[in-house]
């Protein structure tokens, strides 16, 4: 697990030097332009791993930086500090809504929090709000385990405001960079969440195993057979990839919209 949380952080870096901003260049009159939250997906999970990044490392001043006004008035850092230990975030779901010049993203996902290695602790729902302005964003932490299409219908955002904050990483995600992030869900999944990775697989895969019970029996050897790292990728059609991973096995990946996704393997 440890060596796939790396993987991760290496992939991140990879894709945060190819790329240029998106978000800066449609964000700078979110009144005229139709923002694609799927062009910004990427940019986002950084923005929320920057949080936990400074978490992690018990960074104040940091968190200070990132985190919006009314969190830091309400929230004492330590408990922040002393209640996770080593966590990484993979965003699941994504909203927004334009007001003002400001961007409102209503971000959903999981944390894995890597207490020592084989033992892990998982929130499987985690949610936040992006405020964005230009090329700054504020973070606020929103209620965990809510729907966040409740959270878009629902929330106030008159309390909501924004100054100055942290700057965007510079991303542009490649296919490949999509694709491995997939495969490297659905692997730590297996772990942490088997009916949730069971999911994401196929239903001729699904037919592979029997049932959830045959799928469960062979998370482990599914885990330890498949790779998250892509060695050549084949693309069908717009939604449809067969790519090979660097165990080569061939799997297929019928994508509906970003980590909207089947695997065939």
């Amino acid at each position: 697990m440890r060596n796939k949380k790396i993987l991760i952080i290496i992939i991140a870096i990879i894709v945060a030097s190819l790329g240029i901003l998106l978000l800066l260049t449609r964000n700078g009159n979110d009144d005229k332009h139709d923002i694609s939250v799927e062009d910004n997906f990427f940019i986002i999970q950084d923005a929320i791993n920057k949080y936990f990044y400074y978490i992690t490392y018990d960074d104040s001043e940091g968190i200070r930086n990132i985190a919006d006004e009314e969190f830091l008035n309400n929230f004492n850092l330590n408990n922040l500090f002393n209640y996770y230990n080593d966590p990484s975030f993979q965003l699941m779901e994504l909203l927004s809504k334009n007001s003002d010049n400001i961007t409102y993203y209503f971000a959903s996902g999981y944390t894995i929090d890597y207490q020592m290695i084989g033992s892990e602790i998982y929130n499987p729902k985690v949610n936040f709000l992006l405020i964005v302005k230009g090329n700054t964003f504020r973070i606020r932490p929103l209620d965990n385990g809510v729907n966040i299409q409740d959270l878009y219908n629902s929330l106030d955002l008159d309390n909501t405001s924004i100054q100055t904050g942290e700057v965007f990483s510079l991303i542009n995600p490649t296919d490949k960079n999509k694709l491995e992030t997939y495969i490297n869900n659905f692997l730590n999944l297996l772990i942490v969440d088997k009916e949730r990775a069971y999911n994401f697989i196929s239903d001729k895969t699904k037919e592979k195993y029997g049932n959830y019970s045959g799928f469960v029996n062979n998370a482990t050897d599914i885990y330890n057979n498949l790779s998250s790292s892509i060695k050549t990728i084949a693309k069908q059609n717009d939604n449809i990839f067969v790519v090979t991973d660097n165990n080569d096995n061939k799997i297929t990946i019928y994508e509906n919209h970003i980590m909207n996704y089947k695997l065939e393997f």
